[in-house]
């Protein structure tokens, strides 16, 4: 279902990339944005040399500077490397922010589904920490990725920011990540 794929777009991202930039700028204070693209935090003007002729980018830095998503990025950034997630956590939450539905308006059969997947990962994270990491008491482990999940519930802030990108002229209404973003419609 669409509604699952747009709910679950911009927790990815957010996650992502913040797990990412941990990986790759370890003790930078940059920010993966996109795939290949990142960000300097606190906010520059270098990240907008590409803005089209006539964009506000005085505006766009100093919304930058003090944007909830930017500072929202750089903590949930702090809490991915003090848990030091592994591989095989990241893609166990990743799964389960996909299949956690139940504020989504979907089908009747979706919550059910999404509920037993939820079921089996988690049964496979257990197994995991037993056998595997050898850990019996791992309660605490598996609440820390859990409470982590609710980190980027706030990542429906990144359709607001496009529309602010938009404002200043920094994306045009033809821009192709724009209109994607602007089509990922989140309830």
């Amino acid at each position: 279902q669409w509604m699952i794929v747009t709910n679950f777009f911009y927790r990815f991202r957010m996650f992502e990339g913040c797990y990412r930039s941990n990986k790759f700028f370890a003790n930078e204070p940059k920010l993966f944005v996109s795939y290949a693209t990142y960000l300097t935090v606190p906010f520059d003007e270098k990240f907008l040399e590409s803005a089209p002729h006539g964009a506000d980018i005085a505006g766009a830095v100093e919304f930058h500077r003090i944007c909830n998503l930017t500072n929202n990025m750089s903590k949930a950034r702090e809490i991915i490397e003090r848990l030091n997630l592994n591989e095989e956590e990241f893609l166990a939450v990743v799964l389960l922010m996909f299949w956690t539905t139940e504020e989504l308006s979907v089908s009747d059969e979706v919550n059910p589904l999404g509920g037993r997947y939820r079921g089996d990962i988690l049964k496979e994270l257990y197994s995991y920490y037993r056998e595997e990491m050898g850990l019996d008491d791992y309660a605490i482990r598996l609440g820390e990725l859990m409470m982590l999940m609710q980190v980027f519930e706030t990542s429906t802030e990144f359709n607001e920011h496009f529309e602010i990108l938009r404002f200043f002229n920094i994306m045009t209404d033809d821009n192709f990540v724009y209109r994607l973003q602007k089509d990922l419609t989140i309830s």
